[in-house]
């Protein structure tokens, strides 16, 4: 036998290879603890965990801030000296980069470590290799037959045949296919990996000889004996593989490594079924298997396309029509009772969460943890039953799939499929998860054999009745420009009935009547829902000035996962109401201050305790102080009347609570200030969108800390015109935040005090946040980021 082989099944020889430059680390580095060493990252790089370890090499899992996501990243380990060790390793890189395919995981990244190890960064791949699939399916391990089907695991070895076709395209060889090289990914992705020792051969289709390396247990006979290395060797490998997928072990199932080489160079397997322990394998996988293990090459399956083309044959169900029929009914059933399963834990699931739920508005959350061990065992047993539901679900798609994979038109299994994933696409479509979405959605496409055109396409109708029943009505979509929804190409609808088909979408309908107020009344076509409404526009002068008027609507709130204490998704039927265009600004509540005795002026006098006092007397009148509220810069930039026009902020509940009586008394008018829904709806509009314009943030868009180049400041109301909702509610998002009059639930010592208030929208000295975050405020608080708008109760409109 040949000395130079490998003795350890699992282990590599070497060869040398030219060592390119790359190039060096930049300065400054990370440490973290990797389990082999220490390492030190490049800056780019932030540490995760340790992944995995071989012979020579080392995988870490670290956060690329560059591409902001986790990636793989391999390197020497540190006991491993350099020279031919890391030649190769960069020989693997190279050899990997040059091969763009699904099944092949993409280099990201080529360079050196500050300790001068050579390093690459990889997809991640976060699931198991194949030989850990065979080793549960050897052990019987639960689940793991029905999680991982012969069909599946054919698909799986398909596509490694499919990387190998490309690499033998391109004259690659990889000489070391094995299980524990073919990584399976959650999402079904597969990847042949490690392609360290692959050789370049002769594209005239001459074979290489030399040093010969692998792992001995996958070597083919001229491999072993010295011959001839073509893309051969490769297919030789993936027919182990196969064999092993197909009989629970290798061909040549042999400890002594002599007595395996031997095995390899003169036996011939057996049948794979003859090997399988009773379990059935199909008669054209186990020759298939035998076809590729043939010891003379040019006898062998000619190639990794030709493996490739016959596993699809035997996929698509060309053969044994009713033995695939029968399987798929069989997979039906099991995914059916998974699926039954699966909707057991999504009713016990929502239970869970109305307890958490519960048990998080009883708590405060100060409380100790020992007095709210309830509350932490509720949370932990709904993140167990999150996974044991997501388990079943994956479990009947699985059984389902294969159902599909035995028999493509196997229509219990395509329906069932079609509408799992509807679900879920709906789901994802109505909570904004749009990369999800697409996915289910494609998916539906895949599989609903016509049953969901009409759902995929969309189109819902309108029906609204319009008063008065001469009013103009003019309904625009509202399409994007720089990241803002704005009034697209109007189309006019006859009224007063409104009875219209409407693709799905968002919309805003202009109601003008003679002696009327011109109204915009939003609208949302869901998939394949109808909008049923009715719209009353308010008498010429109902409205005062720089108030605008909201028809209600059923409109949707909460919902926004990014927002800070967003309301679960829920629908409201909103009533009509007025909104000031604008918060309350120093001008109009000076003149608040004014009307008022000296005792109550200095009562509601906006302050703060670090600022002291915003406003003074100046010749009998109140007026904002420059130089409390803002530098003198504020007058060049935004003019000499600016302070007037600034949102009045330092003012606590019990002032807003004075300044709207004061405006009623004087308008003879009730206003008072919005509830939380009406300032959220006022915000979102009728399509809960996550900012006033639209779905997508800049800071540009709205007066928060970000918007300028200058030091944060305070702004007059309105400054930034695109901070503005679909009703014409302006400085949402930014400039200022508002008081509202909805309570926030509380624990008694909590209410004793006083209570909490919601408080909404962002301000000039924060950062971005979604119109559905929810903040928290004592009503004592006077706060230089919070101010006050008002909302006027309005009566539905008389004819």
């Amino acid at each position: 036998m040949p000395p130079d082989l490998p003795t350890d099944p699992d282990a590599e020889t070497q060869v040398p290879r030219e060592q390119p430059t790359l190039p060096s680390a930049p300065s400054g580095h990370l440490k973290a603890a990797a389990g082999v060493g220490s390492l030190e990252l490049p800056v780019r790089y932030e540490h995760r965990a340790l992944a995995g370890r071989g012979g020579q090499g080392v995988v870490h899992r670290v956060y690329d801030r560059a591409l902001r996501r986790d990636v793989a990243l391999k390197t020497l380990r540190t006991d491993v000296p350099g020279g031919d060790a890391a030649e190769l390793f960069l020989s693997e890189a190279q050899a990997t980069a040059g091969l763009e395919h699904p099944n092949i995981p993409p280099i990201y990244d080529l360079g050196r470590l500050p300790d001068r190890r050579p390093f690459y960064t990889m997809r991640f791949v976060s699931g198991a290799s194949l030989a850990d699939v065979l080793f549960d399916l050897r052990s019987a391990a639960p689940d793991a037959e029905e999680q991982w089907s012969l069909i599946r695991l054919v698909q799986v070895i398909q596509q490694v045949a499919r990387a190998l076709r490309l690499a033998h395209q391109h004259n690659v060889v990889h000489r070391d296919v094995k299980p524990g090289n073919v990584m399976l990914g959650p999402l079904g992705e597969v990847f042949l990996v490690d392609w360290g020792i692959s050789e370049v051969v002769e594209a005239d289709g001459e074979g290489w000889e030399g040093t010969i390396v692998g792992t001995l247990p996958y070597m083919s006979p001229e491999q072993v004996d010295h011959g001839e290395l073509t893309a051969a060797a490769d297919v030789y490998a993936l027919g182990v593989v196969l064999y092993e997928v197909l009989a629970h072990r290798r061909p040549f199932h042999v400890a002594e490594q002599d007595e395996l080489r031997r095995s390899i160079l003169e036996d011939e397997p057996r049948p794979p079924a003859e090997v399988a322990r009773g379990r059935h394998v199909p008669p054209e996988l186990s020759d298939l298997a035998l076809w590729a293990l043939r010891k003379d090459p040019k006898q062998r399956l000619p190639s990794a396309e030709a493996l490739d083309d016959e596993l699809q044959a035997f996929l698509e169900g060309i053969r044994d029509r009713e033995r695939r029929l029968e399987a798929a009914d069989d997979a039906t059933t099991a995914a059916g009772r998974a699926l039954e399963r699966h909707r057991r834990e999504l009713l016990r699931q929502g239970e869970l969460e109305q307890r958490v739920r519960e048990l998080e508005q009883r708590y405060d959350p100060w409380v100790p943890i020992d007095e709210k061990r309830d509350l932490l065992e509720a949370r932990e047993q709904r993140e167990r039953l999150q996974q044991e539901a997501l388990d079943s679900f994956l479990v009947a798609v699985n059984r389902y799939s294969d159902a599909v994979a035995h028999v493509d038109d196997h229509g219990p299994a395509r329906e069932a499929l079609a509408r799992l994933f509807w679900d879920r696409f709906r789901t994802a479509e109505e909570e904004r998860r749009r990369g999800e979405a697409l996915a289910y959605r494609s998916l539906v496409e895949r599989f609903h054999d016509g049953r969901y055109d009409s759902e995929l396409a969309g189109e819902g109708k309108l029906r609204l009745h319009v008063e008065p029943a001469n009013a103009e009505l003019m309904l625009h979509p509202l399409v994007e420009r720089d990241l803002v929804l704005v009034d697209g190409p109007p189309r006019e609808l006859s009224g007063p009935e409104v009875d219209s088909p409407l693709e799905m979408g968002s919309y805003v309908i202009v109601a003008s009547a003679q002696g009327h107020e011109t109204v915009r009344y939003p609208i949302r076509i869901r998939r394949g829902e109808v909008w049923e409404g009715r719209l009353r526009l308010p008498k010429a002068g109902a409205l005062p000035e720089d108030f605008v008027y909201l028809p209600g609507v059923r409109v949707e709130l909460g919902g926004d996962p990014e927002a800070s204490r967003s309301w679960e998704r829920r629908f409201v039927d909103m009533p009509s109401f007025a909104m000031a265009r604008h918060s309350v600004t120093f001008q109009e509540y000076c003149e608040f201050l004014d009307d008022q005795s000296d005792e109550d002026a200095e009562r509601h006098l906006p302050r703060t305790k670090t600022d002291g006092a915003y406003c003074e007397r100046e010749n009998g009148c109140f007026a904002p102080i420059l130089d409390v509220i803002a530098g003198p810069e504020l007058l060049e930039w935004y003019g000499d009347d600016v302070l007037g026009r600034l949102p009045v902020h330092g003012v606590d509940w019990e002032d807003t609570q004075a300044f709207a009586r004061w405006r009623s008394e004087r308008d003879g008018r009730r206003f008072r200030l919005p509830t939380g829904e009406e300032w959220e709806f006022a915000a979102r509009g009728a399509d809960a969108r996550l900012h006033p314009w639209g779905d997508r943030w800049d800071a540009t868009l709205a007066h928060v800390r970000e918007s300028s180049s200058e030091r944060p400041h305070p702004g007059p109301v309105g400054a930034r015109p695109t901070d503005c909702s679909v009703h014409g509610v302006r400085d949402l998002a930014g400039c200022i935040r508002d008081w509202t009059s909805s309570r926030v639930e509380t624990s008694s010592r909590v209410e004793e005090q006083g209570g909490l208030f919601e408080v909404r929208g962002g301000c000039w000295s924060h950062g971005a946040v979604g119109v559905a975050w929810r903040g928290i405020s004592s009503p004592t608080v006077r706060d230089g980021q919070l101010g006050f708008r008002l909302v006027l109760e309005m009566n539905e409109p008389e004819d």
